[in-house]
Parts: structure tokens; C-alpha cells; sequence
């Protein structure tokens, strides 16, 4: 039944475990942070580490609700795999071999 709805996005059946995203619209608040935190970066690449991503380090909307730690993982997880996925971002090796974003 589940995957019925994942086709018209309802909800996202995750790539990793055997994870369903019941609220999706929660990636894309997500990924605002991302963009939301680009400016920052020092050497005005638009680039971003990727450890810093994943750990949520972002800058976050002060009305944005955050979830708990714990669910939070997954939802940084899941938008970073989408963001790779569908070339939104690009993975480059930088120094001392971190990626970039």
C-alpha cells in the first residue's frame, strides 16, 4: 500500500534500511538550510563540505521547526543522497581528501 503512494510522492520509500518518509516536504525545508548556508562559504565557491551536511551544520530558517537528533539523521541522510542522486550537487575531493558540495 505504501508503495502505491511513493509514486505520486506522498511518501518516499528511503534507499537506505527499510525506511518510509511519511512527511517529504521535510527535505525540502532541509535543503533550504543548504542554500541558506552557501553564502557562507569563506572562498565564495557556493561549495560546502560534506561532513558539514550531513551533521546538519546549517543555517537554519529561525522559524524552521528541527526534529529530534535522531530523526533528523535521516532526513539529512535522505536529502543528501537526493541531492547527489539527481545532480544538484557535486561531489569534488578537496583537501586532505574531504569532499565538497
Amino acid at each position: 500500500m505504501l508503495t502505491l503512494l511513493a509514486g505520486p510522492g506522498v511518501v518516499w520509500e528511503l534507499a537506505f534500511g527499510s525506511w518510509m518518509l511519511l512527511q517529504p516536504e521535510r527535505i525540502n525545508a532541509y535543503a533550504q538550510a543548504v542554500i541558506r548556508t552557501l553564502p557562507a562559504d569563506e572562498h565564495q565557491r557556493g561549495c560546502l563540505m560534506e561532513e558539514r551536511v550531513v551533521k546538519g551544520d546549517l543555517a537554519y530558517e529561525s522559524s524552521m521547526p528541527r526534529l529530534a537528533c535522531d530523526e533528523e539523521r535521516f532526513i539529512l541522510l535522505a536529502m543528501h543522497q537526493t541531492l547527489v542522486e539527481r545532480g544538484l550537487c557535486l561531489r569534488q575531493a578537496g583537501p586532505r581528501g574531504a569532499k565538497c558540495e
